[in-house]
């Protein structure tokens, strides 16, 4: 394990290792190669990096990469991402199930880094506090066999317009104040049949949510927050999620008062 904390004149060298398994670059500079072929955790909090090169890294046991970097304006480069093994390409994290960017205020995508042939293992993506973040490539998560977690909250800016499709494996979705998400609610939750937690909170324009989907499309949900959301009119009412062991329905100004639901019976997944 090596961190390194509050260096922020290191020289921009390659960093090599045969046996480091983890590595946290804390308010310190980041190598320009790191090639360490037994990491499988790697958390980059490199306050003055404005651009990740994958195309330097080669890490193919690779299982967490957390990534906070305020000044950080792109991953991957101004070039397209090709999967390639030879110099100077972009190699797959075939390994990687944990990906989580956060608080990075000056990244606008990151459609060249969520692909399914760059992350054929993904199963946790957490995207939180990027405030000028425009793009990401909703249509394909649904490529994302193995995703079970999808976070994304505090992200402002984002424009869908590319559509939001999810995969029947996913178990916990998180979406909050993430932008316009109404064109794609409830459509994006009818093939969720394995979804035990659901968390909407902040995003206006949702209007209606048709009560079937929680007995039919979300038979497995076990907790339902939906929060500030001031355009819904409609759920299904209190009978409409009976079944679900655990529902908070509260700042939602245009629903009858009996429908501000909070009934919890344990701790939450998500929210």
């Amino acid at each position: 394990k090596l961190c390194i904390v509050d260096c922020p004149n290191i020289c921009h060298q390659r960093l090599v290792s045969p046996s480091l398994e983890e590595l946290h670059l804390c308010r310190s500079s980041l190598f320009c190669n790191i090639d360490c072929c037994s990491l499988t955790s790697f958390h980059c909090q490199c306050e003055f990096a404005t651009s990740i090169q994958l195309q330097t890294w080669s890490l193919p046991a690779l299982k967490t990469l957390k990534i906070m970097c305020k000044s950080l304006t792109s991953i991957g480069g101004s070039t397209n991402l090709s999967l390639c093994t030879g110099t100077g390409s972009i190699r797959a994290f075939s390994s990687l199930s944990v990906l989580s960017i956060s608080h990075c205020d000056k990244l606008s995508t990151l459609d060249d880094l969520l692909t399914q042939e760059y992350l054929p293992s993904i199963e946790y993506i957490h995207v939180e506090s990027c405030h000028e973040l425009l793009s990401l490539p909703g249509e394909r998560f649904r490529s994302f066999a193995y995703l079970k977690d999808l976070v994304v909250i505090e992200c402002w800016s984002l424009n869908w317009q590319r559509g939001l499709v999810l995969p029947s494996s996913l178990r916990r979705l998180r979406l909050e104040w993430c932008g316009d998400i109404s064109p794609y609610v409830p459509s994006c939750l009818q093939n969720l049949t394995s979804l035990v937690s659901l968390c909407i909170g902040g995003c206006q324009g949702i209007t209606s949510i048709p009560g079937d989907i929680w007995s039919s499309n979300l038979a497995s949900l076990e907790e339902l927050s939906i929060l500030l959301c001031p355009d819904l009119v409609s759920f299904g009412g209190a009978e409409a999620v009976a079944n679900i062991k655990d529902v908070e329905i509260c700042g939602c100004p245009n629903l009858a008062n009996e429908e501000q639901i909070n009934r919890r019976s344990g701790p939450r997944y998500l929210c």
